[in-house]
């Protein structure tokens, strides 16, 4: 009981589709004091549109006893009807058949993480581009001064070329 309510993630003890047990941690996650959530079926916990998935889930525990590697991510109905993102995983007791253990996450904090990781890699693929077109605009514009002097290059070599067959056509005649 006293690791139960100690342990940071929250808690809920359902048995024969009843809450039975809720730590702290779950009391913050959903809003609800242990008051509250005792007595009640888990799914006050479940938004509408995951009830039906919910239900499914806790059925198929029941049913084959198994409820390793089932870990979900969705979001959980506080008591003022927002919704908080969480991780949910289930465990079914085995000593008493109708026990199911659910150990919730609130993955707030995470998902802004990732929003914002993703914002950022947003930004850094336009700014990517913006530094491509930059590179492309600079590249060009260098390129116009280098063939003006390649260009003026090649009229000074023609002229050298031209006097230099002046200056030597006219030494053989004289």
């Amino acid at each position: 009981h006293t690791l139960i309510e100690l342990a940071s993630a929250g808690i809920i003890v359902a048995e024969n589709d009843i809450i039975t047990q809720v730590n702290r941690t779950a009391e913050e996650i959903y809003g609800y004091s242990k008051d509250e959530l005792i007595g009640k079926p888990p799914s006050i916990l479940s938004p509408e549109k995951h009830k039906e998935q919910h239900r499914k889930i806790l059925l198929d525990i029941l049913t084959t006893g198994r409820a390793d590697k089932m870990i979900f991510e969705e979001e959980g109905l506080r008591k003022d009807g927002s919704l908080v993102p969480i991780e949910i995983s289930f465990t079914l007791e085995v000593e008493k058949e109708n026990m199911i253990i659910a150990v919730v996450r609130d993955v707030s904090e995470r998902r802004k993480a990732e929003e914002e990781r993703i914002r950022l890699l947003d930004e850094l693929q336009d700014k990517n581009k913006e530094l491509e077109q930059l590179v492309y605009v600079a590249s060009h514009d260098l390129r116009s001064p280098l063939v003006n002097v390649q260009g003026f290059s090649k009229e000074l070599e023609h002229a050298f070329k031209y006097v230099q067959s002046i200056l030597f056509h006219s030494e053989d005649v004289s």
